[in-house]
């Protein structure tokens, strides 16, 4: 007979008897037990809680006691002399006979678990435990017991459908899922995870969890597990870095949950895992192009500064030259004319002397504007990757007589040895902020000069340090990389180097500071 989940253990519901029942639940005519005993057991048969009946070899119901009638639905009366058969469901009826019959006519006996229908057509399981007996007449007919255990096949049929709805939610979604165990053992893991992480299932299962994530989020993961294990979190959800079976980094939104023992220990952690590698990669493009765009910004911000300076010296160093030109030429023009005021007029020598400065200044300012136009204009110098050491020496080396000439002492501290940049402009920036650092030493002390560079947010920086007279910047902290500013007296300057350096540098996407204090020294910080 085809029964629905038979269960492994039986529960024994009746000791088994080999008396038979009394007259009152038997069809015979003569007493079936000893009439002293008929009482007694007529109460334990009507009175107990178990289903108990019994029945011919044709299936037809001889006694019911009242316990299987209620349960069923049924009078009395409407069960005696019915079929077995009646109650079983119609798609098991034919292997009822062919299994339940012929199974007690060769054991003598069978159990197991059988579906019955009741009055109103609801299914109930019985637990049953059924057993071959004869009358006086050594006519033999079946005793049957059985239990209702519908309540409890219900709840294994839920348990059972809420395991294979977790199962396949489990295996088939979309979201990596995997059970870990408290340290840290993979226990289960979906075709989701094998994906993400290119492992088959049978090779995570030999791993710890913490093998597939990344080193630097090892503290991070540890530290919320910690705080789940002493209770302080049920759950949490972090972006972390895995590492697949190639050893690609991946990223995912990583959500952990804890299902906890009675005792409130956890039993295992469940982990989901979205796998968001391209957000993060599109993420990190976008920032890289956002950033491109601040260059850009910057780098059209800081041209347009350029031209409004270049505009502002053309304004002033020109005009002052190109008037002092002029008036000479109108002096010329009145040596001539002999009504002129004779205390207006020069010599010519003074005039050509005159002129002569004049043009050169102006020639100078010329040649240095076009300078630095063509430092901003000029895109194709190409990059080289530049040895910071060796130019740091070559430059020691063309200043060598002045460093001897001011026992100067030069220092290095190089961290990054390789720059790319252009070698031209790298020479002549460190070219000018050592000579300068020389050049405004102070004179009573040792001319103290440290030249550094090191990584700062995945971009170069080159410092050059010194303790020289050092410049007031609350007086000439707008002024220092202006054109034709000068701030100490004494000295061969123009005011042209410093200009320069920034037009070379902030051509090219960098920026340069400065940090000084009036006679404790300065410090000019570049980052390219």
């Amino acid at each position: 007979m085809s029964y629905d989940n038979v269960m492994s253990s039986e529960r024994k519901v009746l000791r088994k008897r080999d008396t038979v029942i009394s007259h009152n639940y038997a069809t015979a005519n003569e007493p079936l037990i000893n009439s002293g005993d008929e009482g007694i057991y007529k109460q334990i048969v009507e009175g107990c809680a178990a289903i108990v009946f019994t029945h011919d070899f044709n299936g037809k119901f001889l006694t019911v006691n009242p316990h299987t009638a209620s349960c069923l639905g049924y009078a009395h009366d409407e069960l005696v002399g019915s079929y077995f058969i009646s109650l079983v469901p119609e798609k098991y009826r034919v292997s009822f006979f062919e299994s339940y019959l012929s199974q007690l006519r060769k054991n003598t006996s069978s159990r197991g678990i059988i579906q019955v229908l009741t009055k109103y057509g609801k299914k109930k399981h019985w637990l049953y435990n059924n057993n071959i007996h004869s009358d006086s007449n050594n006519q033999p007919y079946v005793i049957c017991f059985a239990q209702d255990i519908t309540d409890k096949v219900e709840l294994e049929e839920s348990l059972k459908l809420n395991n294979d709805t977790f199962r396949s939610a489990f295996d088939y979604s979309g979201i990596g899922m995997a059970l870990i165990s408290p340290d840290g053992t993979i226990l289960d893991a979906n075709n989701a995870v094998c994906n993400f992480t290119g492992y088959i299932k049978g090779e995570l299962l030999k791993l710890n969890f913490l093998d597939l994530t990344h080193p630097d989020d090892n503290k991070t993961d540890q530290s919320l597990l910690h705080k789940m294990l002493i209770k302080v979190i049920n759950h949490y959800s972090i972006e972390k870095r895995y590492i697949s079976k190639t050893k690609k980094v991946l990223w995912g939104l990583h959500t952990v949950s804890k299902v906890a023992n009675m005792d409130g220990t956890p039993k295992f952690f469940i982990l989901q895992i979205i796998d968001i590698t391209k957000k993060k990669e599109l993420a990190d493009e976008l920032n890289w192009k956002n950033s491109e765009l601040e260059a850009i910004k910057s780098g059209l911000i800081n041209k347009i500064s350029q031209l409004e300076e270049l505009n502002y010296i053309i304004a002033h160093n020109l005009r002052g030259p190109a008037n002092n030109i002029k008036l000479l030429v109108d002096m010329l023009k009145t040596n001539d004319e002999p009504q002129a005021d004779t205390s207006l007029k020069l010599e010519l020598s003074e005039i050509v002397e005159f002129l002569d400065e004049g043009s050169t200044s102006l020639l100078g300012s010329l040649n240095t504007l076009m300078e630095v136009v063509q430092i901003s204009m000029n895109k194709t110098i190409p990059y080289d990757d530049c040895d910071a050491k060796k130019i740091v020496c070559d430059t020691i080396n063309q200043l060598n007589s002045v460093i001897f000439e001011k026992n100067a002492s030069i220092k290095g501290n190089i961290e990054v040895s390789t720059i790319h940049y252009p070698r031209v402009f790298l020479e002549s920036i460190l070219y000018n902020l050592i000579s300068n650092a020389i050049k405004y030493s102070a004179k009573d002390r040792q001319p103290e000069i440290l030249v550094s560079t090191y990584a700062l947010d995945d971009k170069v920086v080159i410092s050059v340090k010194d303790n020289g007279l050092g410049i007031n910047l609350d007086r000439y902290g707008n002024k220092i990389f202006k054109l034709n500013q000068t701030f100490h007296k004494g000295y061969d300057s123009k005011g042209v180097g410093l200009f320069i350096t920034k037009a070379q540098i902030e051509s090219f996407g960098g920026t340069i500071k400065v940090k000084s204090k009036e006679n404790e020294g300065t410090e000019f910080i570049v980052t390219l």
